[in-house]
């Protein structure tokens, strides 16, 4: 239903990520249904230790913990679950942020991609072209780059 409407809104990006958390959710629970009710303290900390058996990252999993919460807070205020339930006021997401690396590219070395003279229609030469416009607009992600029509 959200993912739906996130769709019709036009929000296609968002909605693959809650698609990505669907899944997720489903890998954990081994397909079986679960309500509101179910997502509680308990059951947070076991999808946590399921992440970290993985070897997921600390940022990647605060990713998901991020939309379930803001989920569970639109389930809310649309009365399908009881802020009763509620288990983020004591199981806290912000002890995912973890400190990156930065991976930033110099102006010159994007000047140096840009004077890079490659064959129209090769490869390469797209890669040159979906690469400089996704850094000259502000960093776009490629999956939106690659739905513009």
């Amino acid at each position: 239903m959200v993912i739906q409407r996130l769709i019709e809104e036009g929000r296609v990006s968002y909605a693959t990520s809650h698609k990505d958390l669907r899944g997720v959710l489903k890998q954990f629970t081994k397909n079986k249904d679960f309500a509101f009710t179910d997502i509680d303290h308990n059951f947070l900390r076991k999808w946590e230790h399921h992440f970290h058996k993985q070897m997921i990252s600390p940022n990647s999993i605060g990713v998901y913990f991020r939309m379930l919460r803001s989920l569970f807070n639109k389930a809310i205020k649309e009365g399908y679950a009881k802020k009763a339930y509620y288990p983020y006021d004591e199981y806290k997401v912000s002890q995912f942020k973890e400190q990156t690396r930065k991976r930033a590219i110099t102006k010159e070395e994007i000047k140096k991609i840009e004077a890079l003279e490659l064959e129209q229609g090769s490869s390469l030469y797209h890669t040159q072209q979906f690469f400089l416009f996704s850094y000259y607009c502000s960093g776009m992600n490629f999956k939106d780059v690659a739905q513009i029509q």
